[in-house]
């Protein structure tokens, strides 16, 4: 150790000599000790410093402080030394502790404290993989010791990680400033997050980090990754800005190495992908099948949660085409139809006729790809939003109209392509049966060509609606206000050719002929 000393101080080009208390920090390095007697020898060294520094007067305190720190520095890369550097670990962060406080109060940077730290942060690490993870640990465990350390500091130093080394020295620091946030018991102890978001640039792969975390996950027994730790990765490591989300496959797989719970990944996960929908950085293939992934968890919150963020942070038609492409090539469920009926209701409020009427156009472009078992669900979905923007327009709207009789058979047809099945249960259905059937615009105020026109209507309605379905399930007496006679004066104004005009035209239709009785 003396030859160190003399390199140590030829190495340091002193302002004034280095004192001769200073130098006696070497008998420390001396001493094969470890663990707490090598902790309380260079504390003690330092309460008696902190004496002489003031009898000094601060003659050569600048040049001693950089020789302790050279010294310090030195000591880590003697091989002599290496094997006692496990039960050395707090003492040197100790020792760096009490420099800075030394440099603080001269207000005078030391360009070799970097240095330092660099090289106490690449010993840590390598000592860390050597043992596979074992090391380093606290030897002291005394809380005020602890607070004054302050391990969490040196984090900040992990600014870049661009190799596998570097991230075994954020490991070992990881795995200290955890014990360390134990041993203080903070009220809000170090979380993941909170030591990954100090890293400002990975230049390592997400792939590279699981493997390499999963092969030292027993260091981390009391401290797993978690959630939103990993959630944090994807967020820098995949940002909207970049070609590609990250891919199911490695979400999966490392959500197996990770030994992390589903629910509680996508539960965190729903912010950062709300922030990416509203980027347009995911294709409808990619929210498929996310969709399908949480179909699968049984969690009808969590899946009604992500449809109503995508729905938040893109507009409608897109919203809409994402259900158009999910019928297509997924199965419909009752947990989707259970968890549009509340989003296609709000979207409505919003809608205007010419987003109404693209969304109809879009849905009449699709029809044919629609799968075939996914036909009717399909079409109750599309009930719900007629039902939505309709209700909305015609009893919370002065200027508008019930529908005019072309648009109200074209999205009745359109139903009826899907297959829509008739439920006299549903008022939505009821809703729909009157004002694309029965409550129509119509300027004329003839009450017999109005129902002329409705039994026509119906007439063209025989087979898909009128012959399966008994028409006093389904018709209501309000809905023929406009075709009934208020008094016998209108029923004189029936003549004989008239009433065999209606008499031909109802062709013996059920519906027609429950209106007519």
């Amino acid at each position: 150790m003396t030859s160190l000393v003399g390199s140590v101080l030829s190495y340091v080009t002193p302002e004034k000599e280095v004192s001769d208390h200073a130098k006696t920090v070497q008998n420390i390095f001396n001493n094969y000790t470890a663990g707490q007697e090598f902790f309380d020898l260079v504390y003690a060294w330092f309460e008696n410093y902190d004496q002489h520094i003031q009898y000094l007067r601060n003659k050569s305190f600048y040049t001693d402080v950089k020789f302790i720190i050279q010294l310090a520095a030195e000591s880590l890369k003697t091989s002599e030394d290496l094997h006692l550097f496990p039960q050395r670990v707090d003492t040197y962060l100790y020792m760096f502790h009490r420099i800075n406080e030394y440099i603080a109060s001269q207000g005078r940077p030391i360009d070799q404290m970097n240095e330092f730290r660099k090289i106490l942060l690449e010993r840590l690490g390598s000592e860390f993989k050597s043992s596979e993870g074992a090391n380093p640990n606290f030897c002291i465990k005394e809380r005020e010791m602890m607070k004054k350390i302050d391990v969490k500091q040196h984090l900040s130093a992990f600014t870049d990680i661009n190799c596998i080394q570097t991230l075994m020295n954020f490991f070992a620091m990881c795995k200290l400033a955890f014990q360390s946030s134990q041993i203080v018991e903070e009220t809000n102890c170090l979380q993941w997050k909170d030591a990954l978001t100090t890293t400002k640039q990975w230049k390592i792969s997400l792939q590279d980090f699981v493997s390499q975390y999963t092969q030292y996950k027993e260091s981390f027994t009391q401290f797993p990754f978690d959630a939103s730790a990993f959630v944090y990765l994807i967020r820098v490591m995949y940002p909207s800005k970049s070609k590609h989300p990250i891919s199911f496959e490695i979400f999966r797989d490392t959500l197996t190495k990770l030994k992390l719970d589903y629910q509680a990944f996508f539960s965190e996960y729903c912010v950062l992908f709300g922030e990416n929908v509203k980027q347009t950085f995911y294709e409808y293939d990619y929210i498929d099948t996310l969709l399908v992934v949480l179909r699968s968890l049984n969690n009808d919150d969590l899946f009604g949660t992500y449809l109503q963020t995508y729905a938040l942070n893109t507009n409608f038609n897109k919203f809409w085409g994402l259900v158009l492409h999910f019928s297509q090539n997924h199965d419909l469920s009752d947990q989707m139809q259970h968890a549009l009926a509340p989003i296609l209701k709000a979207q409505a409020e919003k809608m205007s006729l010419p987003m109404f009427n693209d969304c109809c156009q879009m849905t009449k472009n699709t029809v044919q790809k629609i799968r075939p078992q996914n036909r009717a669900r399909t079409a109750r979905v599309l009930q719900i939003l007629f039902y939505a923007f309709l209700h909305k327009k015609i009893y919370f709207e002065q200027n508008f109209h019930p529908l005019d009789e072309g648009l109200a058979k074209e999205l009745l047809s359109l139903l009826l392509e899907l297959s829509w099945p008739l439920d006299a249960q549903n008022p939505f259905c009821l809703f729909v049966i009157e004002h694309l059937i029965f409550t129509l615009y119509d300027h004329t105020k003839d009450k017999f060509q109005k129902l002329k026109r409705l039994f026509q209507r119906l007439n063209q309605l025989n087979e898909k609606i009128c012959t399966n379905n008994k028409p006093v399930k389904f018709i209501q007496d309000c809905w023929l206000n406009d075709y009934v006679c208020d008094t016998p004066c209108d029923w004189l104004k029936l003549n004989r050719d008239d009433y065999q005009n209606l008499c031909e035209i109802h062709q013996n239709n059920g519906w027609s002929l429950y209106v007519w009785s």
